[in-house]
């Protein structure tokens, strides 16, 4: 928590107490019966600034998420008038005079949680995708909120103190769009968000340029240029005939739900068009390895089928659009897949087409078994290990995306300070955090490479001391 947070519950305080001297002194004072009523708002005020979660929406021209200090602060440039004596106001009352208070401020620019700093405020739209109430050591309870939005998720802690502690209790709901005004803080559990404010979004937000999809991870390529690569890919490296009919038919089908889809839940490429992502990695590295090896091993262009490696690599995670569903905070297992696992669905679609288009048998078994195997470990999903050149190829390929992309997703995440990542990488241990590299300064003419030395001497061992003058 940030100075004027923690300071909050005492400044409030001080208000009350203060709207409470001024009420005393109203009782001898009947004649000031009409400040009455302005004095009682400056008081509700104050207790209102103090309540973040009780923000109205904005209106035209106008922002309820307001510039300038922490809720807590007052304004102590203004002497308010004395009052007469009357019942404390209702909620309803101070909520109505908060609003009537509320002056119109030019909208800040918003900002995505990547571009939060831990220096100044900045509103951001996001989503809340979890909340969980723990306890600490003593007992008292807490709660662990994530919020994200389409670059980036990140953590708060709202403790017992907190005047945001009610309405996260009360109102927070999983799933749902909030405004934040919010800055960074560093702390023993890493770089955390730190709300001031908070308030679900209303119709008047999408002036300023609120949609779902701005909370919604997802790819920078648009859906239909990778769907569009994927099938220049298989255009490109299968011969035509029925294997290349049966991508066409089962990509035109599943069209829809593979733009959709991530390609994980929770390791890499989490976010919408991430299947597609990774498919198309994928199939890009088998190829790779598949040209490499048939290119150091002539003999193999005869025994390894690249058609049957760029089909597996297209189809191998097919499985997933049964596995896995979209929801409003991002995939989740179906019941099929935590009973079956994407492998055996996978075969369920691509069967369905196979018939369709004259597959034959032994392709047909053999492209089953680079689609149950790409997984290549029991617990990982696949029933049995890879047993072509085929399936190892598409294996690796695989696992060689998938792994580095989680890499990079930690990385990315990991904002805490220190050369080495806080969570374990897919290898298990802390990832090193690589820095900027430099960009190669400028020889001096002077000093280019010495010239060639004299053909009689360039074949002796002695050649070889001509790189020491090279500038290091």
């Amino acid at each position: 928590m940030t100075n004027a947070t923690a300071h909050a519950p005492a400044e409030t305080g001080a208000r009350d107490n203060s709207c409470d001297r001024q009420t005393q002194d109203g009782a001898q004072q009947t004649d000031a019966r009409e400040n009455n009523d302005a004095t009682q708002e400056d008081c509700a005020q104050a207790v209102i600034e103090t309540q973040p979660a009780e923000l109205p929406a904005p209106t035209s021209g106008s922002e309820s998420v307001k510039q300038g200090d922490a809720p807590a602060q007052a304004n102590s440039s203004e002497s308010p008038p004395t009052p007469n004596a009357r019942a404390p106001l209702s909620q309803q009352q101070r909520r109505a005079s908060a609003r009537r208070q509320d002056v119109a401020i030019p909208p800040t620019a918003i900002k995505t949680l990547a571009e939060l700093t831990t220096t100044a405020e900045a509103d951001s739209f996001v989503q809340l995708v979890e909340k969980e109430r723990l306890r600490t050591k003593d007992g008292k309870p807490y709660y662990k909120a994530t919020f994200r939005d389409r670059r980036r998720s990140i953590e708060t802690f709202v403790w017992l103190d907190s005047p945001l502690f009610p309405s996260c209790e009360r109102d927070w709901r999983v799933g749902h769009f909030y405004k934040i005004r919010a800055t960074l803080r560093d702390s023993t559990y890493g770089v955390k968000l730190e709300i001031r404010k908070i308030r679900e979004v209303a119709e008047s937000d999408k002036e300023a340029g609120f949609t779902p999809n701005l909370c919604r991870p997802s790819s920078e390529t648009p859906p239909e240029t990778l769907l569009s690569e994927l099938i220049a890919l298989a255009n490109a490296h299968i011969a035509k005939g029925p294997l290349l009919n049966l991508i066409h038919r089962v990509v035109k089908a599943r069209r829809t739900e593979l733009q959709e889809l991530a390609a994980s839940r929770e390791h890499h490429r989490t976010y919408v068009g991430g299947l597609l992502e990774h498919t198309i990695s994928v199939t890009k590295i088998a190829i790779a390895l598949t040209e490499h090896f048939t290119t150091l091993n002539p003999r193999l262009r005869t025994k390894l089928s690249k058609n049957l490696v760029v089909a597996g690599a297209i189809l191998h995670d097919f499985g997933k659009l049964l596995d896995t569903t979209s929801t409003l905070v991002g995939p989740q297992k179906t019941v099929a897949g935590a009973l079956i696992g994407h492998a055996v669905l996978g075969l369920e679609i691509v069967n369905q087409y196979a018939q369709t288009v004259g597959l034959d048998q032994e392709t047909r078994v053999q492209l089953e078994h680079i689609i149950l195997t790409h997984s290549r470990f029991a617990d990982w999903g696949a029933p049995t290990p890879p047993a072509t050149l085929e399936a190892m190829i598409l294996h690796y390929a695989d696992y060689a995306d998938s792994t580095f992309s989680s890499a990079i997703k930690i990385l990315a995440d990991d904002a805490a300070p220190g050369e080495f990542t806080q969570r374990k990488s897919p290898f298990g241990t802390p990832l090193f955090k690589p820095r900027e590299q430099e960009s190669a300064p400028k020889r001096d003419p002077k000093e280019e490479a010495p010239a060639r030395a004299p053909r009689s001497q360039a074949n002796t061992p002695h050649a070889t001391n001509a790189r020491n003058t090279l500038p290091r």
